[in-house]
């Protein structure tokens, strides 16, 4: 019995529909009420880290999607985030599995990068779909990498329309850079600030995306906007005071609440924030919940990452590429050695 799976680089998802964002969105908000209404696992994350939480690491991610999608993955991804000021390449890379949830053998295995940085920042935009407020927002970013730019892209797709877009990095040229592309190809008013506190006050939608670490937060939570989604992309950027203070917290993956690396599990135990206090966006998503109950919350939305969203869009691109002939087979065995 020969088997064989699809093997598609970076090149290939891309042409089947990896930069898809409505589709990158749509997927990502359908695995999420798929969770929250149990037709979907994901198995808690296993990270190596070899420099410090927020140094030199390696992550290993899986799910499973159940009736109407079928199909399981699982996703290695490493990360250093000195490769693009020290090398000038990519912070990460990333290896996506699809597996038949019947056999478990593999079906296809690809480039996973771009997928996971487009997932991440389409989870902003299905967080902000759903709890921002009217009008013409103004968005405030930090750190120019791939995960601003796809954040500003799901925005641009769910808003209506944006007022202008700050954007601040710690590298001036950066922000020039990120500034000029994004303009240009998103058509948007961008903006590059001189300080953090700059792109966030005054901003309706503040998207952090940076590599900060435990003990080096520094939003504080009277620069924040009434009425403002704090989208907290990267986890560690929001002083302890505005998760405690924040009107609303609503948060894609409850299992994140009680994970060692992640914000919550002192908080709750410190009794600062509760645990019945937050809110799935999976019941925000169905209606069983309210996003927002004022104009003036400040709501904090915490897109903690998940492999169901990896493996739902990367099963979409592997469909897509079976129908157009794209990829290359490869052979897993010939006959088992053993069986």
């Amino acid at each position: 019995m020969t088997v064989d799976f699809l093997y598609l680089s970076q090149e290939d998802v891309i042409q089947c529909g990896a930069l898809d964002m409505a589709q990158t969105i749509k997927c990502v908000e359908d695995a999420t009420v798929m969770l929250y209404q149990k037709n979907a696992l994901e198995a808690d994350a296993v990270h190596l880290l070899w420099n410090g939480i927020s140094g030199k690491r390696m992550a290993v991610h899986a799910a499973y999607l159940g009736k109407g999608v079928d199909v399981a993955g699982g996703k290695i991804i490493a990360s250093n985030p000195d490769n693009p000021l020290k090398r000038g390449i990519p912070r990460a890379s990333a290896v996506l599995t699809l597996n038949d949830p019947e056999t478990g053998y593999p079906i296809s295995m690809m480039e996973g990068a771009v997928i996971s940085h487009m997932r991440t920042g389409a989870m902003t935009g299905v967080g902000v779909k759903h709890l921002v407020g009217h009008g013409s927002p103004v968005i405030g970013l930090i750190g120019a990498g791939p995960i601003s730019r796809t954040s500003l892209m799901a925005l641009n797709e769910v808003l209506d329309e944006i007022g202008h877009v700050k954007i601040f990095d710690l590298v001036d040229r950066r922000a020039a850079a990120f500034e000029e592309e994004l303009e240009k190809n998103l058509c948007l008013d961008i903006r590059a600030v001189k300080s953090a506190e700059e792109a966030v006050r005054g901003s309706d939608i503040v998207v952090p995306a940076t590599t900060v670490g435990p003990g080096e937060a520094y939003i504080e939570y009277d620069w924040l906007k009434p009425g403002c989604v704090l989208s907290d992309a990267s986890i560690w950027d929001e002083k302890d005071d505005v998760i405690a203070k924040a009107d609303r917290v609503v948060i894609n993956n409850v299992q994140r609440l009680h994970f060692r690396y992640d914000r919550f599990a002192p908080l709750i135990a410190e009794n600062r924030i509760s645990r019945d206090a937050i809110i799935h966006l999976g019941a925000v998503i169905t209606g069983q919940a309210k996003g927002r109950e004022r104009d003036d919350d400040i709501i904090l939305f915490c897109p903690r990452g998940m492999c169901l969203y990896d493996v739902y869009n990367g099963f979409r691109i592997y469909q897509t590429a079976r129908a157009k002939g794209l990829g290359q087979v490869l052979t897993l065995w010939k006959e088992p050695i053993w069986s």
